[in-house]
Parts: structure tokens; C-alpha cells; sequence
């Protein structure tokens, strides 16, 4: 399956008070937020299918806190044959955001076996997220592959969330489109995405993730059924 399953991050780092004026309008001009897509329930999931088959869940959860919001990703994921697991994927992160800006990031990850941690934090004039093989300096309008916040949809740097590293993509608009959902069909808007990260994503109307669908390396399709 693609290595580039997004995933969020842990406690909330509030930038330094002592940062100088022009480092601090540098960063404001970069961190307006955009439609965020929180829904009222403060959560978001979906069913994960491979083919015609569920193979787990996908969560995202919201809690605010004034201008401060947590988001943490739970992704639970199992292919089986015959009763026997092939193939297992657990991802846990947490984000934390001020002024609608990302602030702090931790992550873990187990790959089928193969374990991944990283973590990051805001600093006033970028972000620096840590991993096992150093350090990767990012810019300050950063964000996370958790997907949830189409303002990465702008071209904005994009930071794999399991691995550390950035994600080059590309970005095509495919227009409104229907989509199944667990409580029936929902206009949103489709676009295709290239390059590092290849798959097909939907928002509606209010910004909120709707669905999202693309191929495993074994050529099977792996589809998000949102619940």
C-alpha cells in the first residue's frame, strides 16, 4: 500500500514570545487559515475498503480550544486471506495549531512491522521535524499529509507525516461530483493528485473531506467510505 498515509501529532508548542517583529509579520502573511472543513461533531471517519472488502478505519478527531485545536489520527488497517493477517498498518498522530498555524506534530507508525516516529515544532520563521535520521527544516506555512485541511490543496509544503520527509505533488481540479457516503450521496469537488502522493480526493461544499480513493502497489483499490 502507499508509504504515504498521512497522520498527526501531540502537545501544543506556543511560539516564542520572544521571536522579533519581523520574523513574527513574516510568518503571519504565510498562516491565514483557509476553510478548514471541522464538522460540528468534531469528527471525521471512514471505512477503509480494498477492492469490495473493509480492512479497517481511518479517524480524525477535532478538539478546540479558543485559537488552540488538537487533531489526532487514528488509522487502523488489516488485510487478511483465509483468516490469515498479509498485511497490518497502525499510524496514531496528533497536531496541534495556533492562529491556524501548525505548531507541534507527533507521530508513530508501524508499517507491518517496520516503526516510524517523528515529531516537529514550530519555530517563527519555519518548522523543523525530527526523525530517527535527523532533521528536515520546513517553512513556516507547512502542513501535515493528514489531508483533513484542503489548504494543502493550494500547493502548500506538504510533510509526510509517517516518514518526515516533504511530498512534492501536483494538484488538478476535476470539478463537482456525487459520492457515496454512509449517509447517502454528496456533491463535492474532485481533484487529482501527482507526483509523491498519487490519489484521488473529495471535499463538499463545506470544506470537510468526503472521500478519497487510489491503488495499492498489488494493483487493488483502496477507497475511503466516509462513515
Amino acid at each position: 500500500m502507499r508509504r504515504t498515509v498521512p497522520a498527526l501529532l501531540c502537545l501544543i508548542f506556543l511560539l516564542p514570545q520572544t521571536a522579533g517583529a519581523q520574523a513574527q509579520q513574516a510568518v503571519a502573511a504565510v498562516v491565514e487559515p483557509a476553510g478548514t472543513g471541522i464538522p460540528e461533531t468534531g469528527r471525521i471517519g471512514f471505512r477503509v475498503m480494498r477492492d469490495e472488502a473493509e480492512i479497517g478505519t481511518h479517524e480524525v478527531r477535532f478538539n478546540r480550544d479558543g485559537e488552540r485545536l488538537t487533531v489526532e489520527v487514528d488509522i487502523d488497517l488489516n488485510v487478511t486471506f483465509l483468516g490469515m493477517s498479509l498485511y497490518r498498518y497502525r499510524h496514531r498522530a496528533q497536531e496541534s495549531w495556533a492562529g491556524g498555524r501548525l505548531v507541534a506534530l507527533q507521530t508513530t507508525t508501524d508499517d507491518n512491522g517496520e516503526r516510524h516516529e517523528v515529531s516537529g515544532r514550530a519555530r517563527p520563521d519555519g518548522f523543523v521535524v525530527r526523525t530517527a535520521t535527523g532533521e528536515t527544516a520546513f517553512p513556516a506555512n507547512a502542513m501535515p499529509s493528514s489531508h483533513w485541511n484542503r489548504a494543502w490543496l493550494e500547493g502548500r509544503p506538504l510533510i509526510n507525516t509517517q516518514t518526515g520527509q516533504r511530498i512534492d505533488f501536483a494538484v488538478r481540479p476535476l470539478g463537482s461530483e456525487t459520492v457515496a457516503t454512509a449517509s447517502g450521496i454528496k456533491s463535492a469537488e474532485h481533484f487529482a493528485i501527482s507526483g509523491d502522493l498519487r490519489k484521488d480526493i473529495w471535499f463538499d461544499a463545506a470544506g470537510q473531506w468526503t472521500a478519497t480513493r487510489f491503488k495499492a502497489p498489488d494493483g487493488s483499490t483502496i477507497s475511503y467510505l466516509r462513515k
